[in-house]
């Protein structure tokens, strides 16, 4: 399986046989720093398009603050403060510079996904964060898209569901890792 947690970054891990999937030096991956754009948004790590410069709170926020002019009648821009829930909720009610917003976040989410599919075949993948609590706008954006990113013998192989946990999947997850090791 694999998790993504959508947060004010993007975390992310494999998890194979029952166990974290990690490299040489012991570290799970950096899954939020795929190139999902190439020459995309400037992100954090310092590359360009990453997955998190796309999909991650702080991303869908800026894109937002991206339309203040071109669509001041937007629903984000009634709430006192732009937060990713405020662009979801907007998208939910119809409103067309959020719809653009959610649109891109979740077609780099699908095009990441895709890869990550291409490359490890995961049979779940488990999406968490406080973006997760989108829900179904979230997930049925994304799925929509994927037959798009990917290759037509992976249909069916794998679901894409939100985390029971939310917010408290990484924190649940280093201490399974921790208790494992004891063990």
């Amino acid at each position: 399986m694999l998790g993504l947690t959508l947060g004010t970054g993007v975390g992310g891990g494999v998890i194979t046989h029952g166990m974290l999937m990690t490299g040489s030096l012991g570290y799970g991956g950096e899954l939020g720093h795929t190139i999902v754009e190439p020459g995309g948004p400037l992100c954090g790590c310092g590359s360009h398009g990453c997955l998190e410069s796309l999909a991650s709170a702080t991303a869908i926020v800026n894109m937002a603050r991206e339309f203040s002019k071109r669509f001041p009648e937007s629903l984000i821009f009634a709430s006192p403060e732009i937060t990713a829930k405020v662009v979801f909720d907007s998208a939910r009610a119809g409103d067309l510079a959020a719809t653009i917003v959610v649109e891109r976040a979740t077609r780099a989410l699908a095009t990441a996904i895709g890869n990550y599919i291409h490359v490890f075949n995961p049979e779940h993948i488990i999406i968490g964060g406080g973006i997760s609590k989108a829900g179904d706008l979230l997930i049925d954006s994304i799925q929509k898209k994927m037959p798009e990113y990917v290759m037509p013998s992976f249909h069916g192989t794998f679901s894409i569901t939100l985390s029971k946990l939310v917010e408290n999947a990484g924190i649940k997850g280093a201490a399974s890792i921790v208790f494992y090791r004891i063990s």
